[in-house]
C-alpha cells in the first residue's frame, strides 16, 4: 500500500482471529480496509504481517513510532481474550 500523501488518522474497527490469521478491518482517512497478519504463540509471542500491512506501519512509524507495538498488543489482548473494544485509534 502506498502511503497517501496525509494519513489523517487510522482507526482499529474490529479484528476476527481464524484458523490462525488475524484480519483487521481498519478505517483510514474514512476508507474501510483490511489487512492480514499470522500471530505465533511461544516463548517469544510475534506476529507476521502482511507486506502490505507491513509497508503501511513502516510509513507510519515516523509520525506514530510505536504503531506497531500498539497493534501487537492490542492483537495479543483479542488473542488471549482480553477485553478490547473498538473501535481504537492508531493514529
Amino acid at each position: 500500500m502506498k502511503l497517501q500523501s496525509s494519513i489523517d488518522n487510522i482507526y482499529l474497527n474490529n479484528i476476527k482471529y481464524e484458523n490462525g490469521i488475524v484480519s483487521l478491518f481498519l478505517l483510514i482517512n474514512n476508507i474501510h480496509k483490511t489487512f492480514t497478519a499470522i500471530p505465533k504463540d511461544g516463548d517469544i509471542p510475534v506476529m507476521s504481517s502482511s507486506d502490505e500491512l507491513s509497508e503501511l506501519l513502516m510509513s507510519l512509524m515516523p509520525y506514530e513510532p510505536a504503531i506497531y507495538k500498539k497493534l501487537y498488543n492490542i492483537v495479543w489482548d483479542y488473542i488471549k481474550g482480553n477485553d478490547v473494544m473498538f473501535p481504537i485509534k492508531l493514529l
